[in-house]
């Protein structure tokens, strides 16, 4: 902390400067953890859930391959209010509902569907619904004031994974949910965007010069409303997976929301969930002879593309990126258009949900209030490696301390990035910290170590190709 606050002192000599929030994703609540509960959770009120989760039996935390279950969750709210009461804000980049949530309410509650009606569909959206108000109570009650700034995730939804539906009823609920987390009269952005396409706009609470820019990137996936994921449990709306136009729009939209800070002398921060570049797990080789298993974009490549010309263009603007969606603790750069340089970069969170063979995580971020500009982080996270034993939630390492670097910015990370291809320790410790420190799953990704190095950077098929298969 000391080093921090050390960063803080060089960087902002103000005590107005020295601010601090919190940063999290992927939390994946399961409701479902216990059977048992479900059909009383389904007919009590949200602002009852966490007395009935107290009653569960089931008291230890959930493990990798498992979304959060509730003593997880309360665990990780209680360490955050008690590191840090009072941040200036909670950044959360998506992904607030477990997997398969539409199916576990079919399994745990007993109700199945037999057509597609509004009537069927409407436990399983109730049941959403109070999932996301009792999510949001924890916050309002554990960090009273705060603003939260959040973005959807892929399996915000009420039909099913990667299937929001711009204008729908769902957006529509979960804006009632979000707004009061905001903690401003300043929505018009908010109350304009996001019912309809699941974005917005807002005003820092602490900077009129600093703006949130929190993006909905589902409609950039490659997965964005694909038939074949479709279930019935609501009537697709803007259905089919070649449906560019919500995604283009947004990009429109997002130009001149930057067009706008660069005219008030504001800058952006962009919040997201699905970050550009590589899915480097499924680039990975099943065999010894290839040297790609394939080009896997997290977004469509029209999307990858247009997105990062859009962050190149305005770099000037856009003083950071959070993003979260594959779980790990990673970051991506941004080059300009020789590759020489970084303009602009993602942070990638890591995830609460365990599910992905990674230990839970979250972030406290050290910035410059007044100019908006990162300083430096720190993560905490907790072991579920053995649940008979509720390990405390502990740090795991500091930005600055490992890859150092005095501040976060563009060309500092493109610096550590340099520096983790080509010093073999901080390599390991790279990955080490990219699971959240999961023994298992570092060591599983060690052999691929060069995959990962070259996603960082490379966000384009061809680029991280020529990275990867350049070294062969």
């Amino acid at each position: 902390m000391a080093i921090c606050f050390g960063l803080l002192a060089m960087y902002g000599n103000t005590q107005t400067n020295k601010a601090v929030f919190l940063n999290l994703s992927d939390i994946h609540f399961n409701p479902y953890y216990d059977p048992s509960l479900t059909k009383k959770l389904m007919s009590s009120d949200a602002s009852q859930w966490q007395s009935i989760f107290e009653t569960s039996a089931i008291k230890t935390y959930s493990t990798y391959g498992q979304d959060c279950n509730y003593p997880l969750l309360i665990s990780l709210i209680k360490n955050m209010q008690a590191r840090l009461a009072k941040p200036d804000y909670m950044i959360i980049t998506g992904d607030f509902l477990c997997h398969n949530f539409q199916s576990q309410f079919t399994t745990c509650s007993g109700i199945s569907y037999q057509a597609d009606s509004a009537q069927q569909f409407a436990p399983c959206h109730s049941f959403i619904q109070k999932t996301m108000q009792f999510l949001a109570g924890l916050f309002t009650t554990y960090f009273p004031h705060v603003p939260v700034y959040a973005a959807l995730g892929n399996n915000d939804s009420y039909c099913g994974d990667y299937l929001v539906q711009p204008d729908g009823a769902f957006l529509s609920m979960l804006a009632a949910i979000w707004k009061p987390l905001l903690y401003t009269d300043s929505t018009i952005s908010f109350d304009t965007y996001f019912p309809q396409d699941g974005y917005y706009s807002i005003q820092s609470a602490v900077n009129k010069k600093q703006r949130m820019i929190i993006l909905n990137t589902i409609l950039f996936s490659t997965s964005f409303n694909d038939p074949g994921s479709r279930q019935p449990y609501c009537t697709l709306e803007n259905d089919g997976k070649d449906n560019d136009g919500p995604g283009l729009q947004e990009l429109a939209w997002l130009k001149k929301e930057l067009d706008a800070c660069r005219a008030a002398g504001q800058k952006a921060w962009i919040i997201q969930h699905i970050p550009p570049g590589m899915n480097v797990f499924n680039t990975i080789p099943t065999s010894d002879t290839a040297c790609l298993q394939d080009s896997a974009y997290f977004m469509k490549p029209l999307f990858n593309d247009a997105y990062l010309t859009v962050l190149r263009e305005y770099a000037g603007v856009i003083a950071g990126g959070m993003a979260g969606h594959y779980h790990m603790d990673d970051f991506r750069l941004v080059m300009d258009s020789t590759g020489t340089k970084a303009v602009s970069y993602l942070h990638v969170l890591p995830a609460v949900s365990p599910i992905y063979d990674n230990n839970p995580g979250y972030e406290t971020v050290h910035y410059d209030r007044a100019a908006a500009k990162l300083l430096d982080y720190t993560v905490y996270y907790t072991d579920v490696s053995d649940t008979a034993i509720k390990k405390p939630w502990a740090q795991e390492y500091n930005f600055a301390t490992t890859y150092r670097q005095p501040v976060i910015t563009a060309a500092s990370l493109l610096a550590a990035h340099q520096l983790i291809g080509k010093d073999s320790a901080v390599a390991n410790t790279y990955m080490r910290y990219y699971p959240v420190s999961y023994k298992v799953s570092w060591q599983q990704n060690m052999p691929y170590f060069r995959y990962y190095w070259c996603g960082m950077q490379y966000l384009t098929a061809t680029g991280f190709a020529a990275c990867v298969c350049g070294k062969k």
